[in-house]
């Protein structure tokens, strides 16, 4: 490297470094990158990306948790140990709420302490496994598909450590409102979307493509849309939809999923989609306001994806998951067994000890 070349390298560094010094918790994800970009690096209306090689304009991107905050986990201390013959289990403190007490029944402060190490054990593994595994496989010679899955990896487990922890380490969708793989699957498409326009070159030729809609990503098969009402809950379950061919919208019999969210439109026309709360491959939730109304009815306009998990891009979400979990509870598994047989080697140490006096 010439001395202009690393000069530059060099201050490109500083300038990174400077920017993170002191940086506020709110900010953008990088159009260009995908990285994390504070809020204190916008100086009027210049708002540049600090990534060396980036050097993207932020001012219209998307607001992003910052990866520190994200994954926050409760921390607790042991206050007093559990007395004999006592069922409250003692108490502890917890991070900032030192007058909290324990008062659950299904476990001692202990048992929540050592929860929580596990969950930061298993967390700090799991981790490791997404990094090391996209180093070797997240690079393809033309598309970015599987590296893109792999950062939706990293950034759900980031935002959501317990439930992708349960997802990696149990298994199964978590229920309720959330659905993992459908929050994996839509991080997935912004990361890709970030990646347009894909260029490669194949047998001499230029190939561009600038659409999630282009069939060489195997992403989306199709712009749907479906009409059904506001429960109580204020969900909305997908239905018998409509398919897109041109400007028209013909009656379709074929299954699908939801991809991503187009457009939420009311019985009476008005545009509420800033009111989905959030939504799976099968539903979407809307957020309690006055524009959502129980009973009324509201048309949904997707990307529609094909209803398997072993087709299109969810091939690489499954093979993904399957890779990281078997990874993980082989190392999982050595991490507690080697702690184990540090126990037992002191057990016994102390036994023999005992028997000396």
């Amino acid at each position: 490297m010439d001395k202009e070349l690393r000069i530059k390298v060099l201050e490109d560094r500083l300038k990174l470094f400077k920017s993170f010094v002191h940086h506020s918790v709110k900010g953008v994800r990088c159009p260009g990158c995908g990285n994390f970009v504070p809020e204190s690096c916008r100086n009027g209306d210049n708002f540049i990306c600090p990534y060396p090689g980036c050097m993207a304009s932020c001012k219209n991107g998307e607001v992003m948790s910052h990866p520190a905050t994200a994954v926050a986990m409760p921390a607790f201390q042991l206050n007093s140990p559990p007395g004999a013959g006592s069922s409250d289990g003692g108490s502890f403190d917890r991070e900032g709420d030192r007058n909290w007490a324990y008062c659950d029944d299904k476990g001692t402060p202990y048992d929540s302490i050592t929860k929580e190490e596990d969950q930061k054990t298993k967390f700090r593994i799991i981790h490791e496994i997404i990094e090391s595994q996209k180093k070797v496989n997240g690079c393809t010679r033309k598309l970015p598909s599987k590296g893109c899955m792999y950062d939706a990896f990293l950034s759900v487990l980031r935002s959501y450590p317990v439930e992708m922890i349960r997802y990696i380490c149990v298994g199964g969708q978590n229920g309720g409102d959330f659905y993992i793989q459908s929050v994996i699957f839509q991080e997935f498409i912004k990361n890709m979307a970030a990646k347009l326009p894909i260029i490669y070159y194949s047998s001499g030729d230029e190939i561009n493509i600038s659409s999630l809609h282009d069939e060489r990503l195997h992403i989306f098969n199709g712009v749907r849309q479906f009409t059904n009402y506001i429960d109580s809950e204020l969900i909305v379950k997908k239905r018998l939809d409509t398919k897109a061919t041109g400007d028209e919208f013909i009656t379709d019999d074929e299954d699908t999923f939801i991809g991503s969210i187009i457009s939420v439109i009311d019985e009476f026309g008005n545009d509420i989609t800033t009111e989905v709360d959030s939504y799976n491959f099968m539903l979407l939730k809307l957020k309690p306001c006055a524009k959502v109304v129980p009973g009324s009815s509201v048309t949904v306009k997707f990307n529609s994806i094909q209803p398997s998990y072993t087709l299109g891009a969810m091939i690489h979400l499954q093979r993904i998951k399957k890779k990281i979990k078997e990874s993980s509870a082989k190392k999982i598994a050595s991490f507690y067994n080697t702690i184990n047989l540090g126990k037992n080697v002191t057990t016994n140490s102390d036994t023999k000890d005992n028997e000396g006096d």
